[in-house]
C-alpha cells in the first residue's frame, strides 16, 4: 500500500512541500504580498505569513491528519466541471448529505459527502452530459462527515501560540483577511469541516 494514500501521511507531506517551496521562493527574493491556502494549505500559509511557528503549524497538520484518517471509508469526493453557483443549485436537494468541498476554478468544483449520494449525483449529472471525475480518496473532507473528527481534533489541539503576521493572509474558511489571533484552535476545527 502506498503510505501517501493515507491522509495522516499525505497531509504532512503536502505541508512540507508547500512550506519548502515558499522558503525556496523567498530565498530567490520572491516575497508575497499576501498568502492563502485551501485545506492543509492554510497551515502552510499561516506559517509563511509569520503567524505560526514551523513547530505549531506542523503540530496542527499532524493532529489534523490523524483525526481525519479516522473517517476513511465513510465518504467520497468528486470534481464536477461546473461553477460553484451551478453546483450549489445541484446540491440543494441533498441537504447535509453533500457539500461543496473546494472550488478549483470557475468551471471546476469539488463535492464531498456520503458515498451513495455522491454516486447518485454523478449518475444524474452523467445523464445530463455534465462531466465529473472522482477524487481518489475514501473520505468526505470539508463536509458534515468531518464534524466528529473536527470536535476530537479541537479537543486534542488545545491552545495555539501565534505571532503577529508579517504578510497578510486571506482565509479560505471566511473569505476575508484575518489576523494572527483569529487562528485559534476553533479556526482550525472549522477548517476541517468547512470549504
Amino acid at each position: 500500500e502506498n503510505g501517501l494514500a493515507r491522509t495522516e501521511y499525505a497531509q504532512p507531506a503536502l505541508f512540507a512541500i508547500e512550506v519548502s517551496l515558499a522558503k525556496l521562493w523567498q530565498s530567490w527574493g520572491v516575497v508575497p504580498s499576501a498568502v492563502l491556502g485551501h485545506s492543509i494549505g492554510e497551515a502552510a500559509a499561516a506559517h509563511v505569513a509569520g503567524a505560526l511557528s514551523l513547530e505549531t503549524a506542523a503540530r496542527i497538520v499532524v493532529l489534523r491528519g490523524r483525526h481525519m484518517e479516522q473517517t476513511a471509508g465513510r465518504g467520497r469526493m468528486v470534481v464536477v466541471y461546473q461553477g460553484r453557483a451551478e453546483v450549489a443549485r445541484e446540491l440543494e436537494v441533498w441537504g447535509e448529505r453533500l457539500s461543496i468541498a473546494c472550488v478549483n476554478s470557475p468551471r471546476s468544483t469539488v463535492i464531498s459527502g456520503e458515498t451513495a449520494a455522491v454516486d447518485a449525483l454523478v449518475s444524474q449529472l452523467r445523464d445530463r452530459a455534465i462531466a465529473s471525475r472522482p477524487v481518489r480518496v475514501e473520505y468526505a473532507f470539508h463536509s458534515p462527515q468531518m464534524q466528529s473528527c473536527s470536535e476530537a481534533f479541537l479537543r486534542d489541539l488545545g491552545a495555539i501560540s501565534w505571532q503577529p503576521m508579517q504578510v497578510p493572509m486571506i482565509s479560505t474558511v471566511t473569505g476575508k483577511r484575518i489576523a494572527a489571533g483569529d487562528l485559534d484552535a476553533g479556526y482550525w476545527a472549522r477548517n476541517v469541516r468547512q470549504s
